[in-house]
C-alpha cells in the first residue's frame, strides 16, 4: 500500500506530463483521444449540441476509452491501459466498463490520480516477467492531510465503484 498526492492541476496538463514521460521511456504508446464533446454550439431553439461529437462517434471514437494505451506486451499482459484523472475527478461508468473489458482481455489496466502513482505502475509493468495472475486495481481511498488530498492505493481487488471517501 502506498500514499500518493493527487494531481492538482488540469487533467490536460497531467496527460502532457504522462506523455512526456512515455516519450522519454521509448515505449510504443498512444493517447486515445476520446473527447467527443469538443465544440458546443446552440441550435435555433437554444438547445446545446456537439458539432464534432457525432462525426467522431461515426469514425469510431469510443466513450470510456482510456487516455493512455501502451502497446508493448509484458509478462502475461498484451499491453497497458490507463485512465488519467486530476484532483478528485471521478470515472464514468463507461470508463470503468472499458478498463474492465480490457483487463478481461489480457491488459494491465488502472485508473490513475497521481503522476507518482503512474510512474510506480509503469515501472512495475516494465519489470513484469511471467506473471500468471492478473493485477487488479482497488478504488482509492482519499485522505486529507494538512489541506491536501492524498490517495491510498493497494493491489488485489477487482474494479469496484465506491463513493469518494474522505477521512
Amino acid at each position: 500500500m502506498a500514499i500518493y498526492k493527487l494531481y492538482e492541476g488540469l487533467e490536460d496538463n497531467f496527460q502532457i506530463s504522462v506523455a512526456n514521460l512515455l516519450n522519454l521511456s521509448g515505449m510504443l504508446w498512444h493517447h486515445a483521444a476520446g473527447e467527443r464533446k469538443t465544440k458546443i454550439s446552440t441550435d435555433r431553439n437554444g438547445r446545446r449540441y456537439t458539432v464534432q461529437g457525432g462525426m467522431l462517434k461515426r469514425k469510431g471514437v469510443k466513450a470510456g476509452a482510456p487516455d493512455v494505451i501502451i502497446m508493448e506486451p509484458k509478462g502475461d499482459y498484451h499491453g497497458m491501459a490507463v485512465e488519467l484523472k486530476a484532483r478528485t475527478n471521478k470515472m464514468t461508468d463507461e470508463q470503468y466498463e472499458f478498463l474492465s473489458r480490457l483487463n478481461q482481455n489480457g491488459y494491465f489496466t488502472f485508473p490513475c490520480w497521481s503522476l507518482d502513482e503512474f510512474i510506480y505502475y509503469l515501472d512495475l509493468y516494465k519489470k513484469l516477467g511471467g506473471m500468471t495472475t492478473g493485477i487488479h486495481y482497488q478504488e482509492p481511498t482519499y485522505v486529507n492531510l494538512k489541506g491536501n488530498y492524498y490517495q491510498i492505493v493497494g493491489l488485489g481487488i477487482a474494479y469496484k465503484k465506491k463513493a469518494l471517501q474522505r477521512i
